[in-house]
């Protein structure tokens, strides 16, 4: 509902909804006076982020980007709930290979790296560990 009242002026907004996997479903608040109450296997009425997903994705003027770094958010089944709706984009990181091709030096310097702060691009793009670490905050 808040990404619905900020975004309910004619303007294009843009929506990222990150690492959608820790969402947690609730009960539809309709049953429980407003509140947000977490959702446990057995109850109904629920609303999980499928729907959040699908109602925010039928709004003319919201770009929606959802991400989503789970094995399980890839499945077949998810790819699914949005067929037509959606673009599947799966992004994978650099090979160590890549990542030693584009920084260069030591080898034994850029593996301590890679190991570190991962083949995510950013990290070849980011100078000094301050730079590095700051991605992650």
């Amino acid at each position: 509902m808040l990404v619905r009242k900020k975004c309910k002026e004619k303007d294009d907004y843009y929506v990222f909804i990150d690492e959608i996997q820790k969402v947690y479903s609730i009960i539809n608040p309709n049953f429980t006076d407003g509140k947000h109450v977490l959702a446990d296997a057995n109850d109904t009425e629920v609303i999980s982020f499928v729907d959040v997903v699908l109602g925010l994705s039928r709004e003319k003027n919201i770009d929606l980007y959802v991400t989503g770094s789970n094995s399980k958010m890839l499945s077949s089944d998810i790819v699914t709930e949005f067929r037509d709706k959606a673009t599947n984009i799966k992004l994978s990181p650099l090979s160590f290979e890549e990542y030693y091709g584009y920084i260069g030096g030591s080898a034994t310097e850029a593996i301590y790296s890679y190991m570190q702060y991962g083949g995510m691009p950013l990290a070849v793009l980011k100078s000094g560990e301050e730079q590095k670490k700051s991605q992650y905050v």
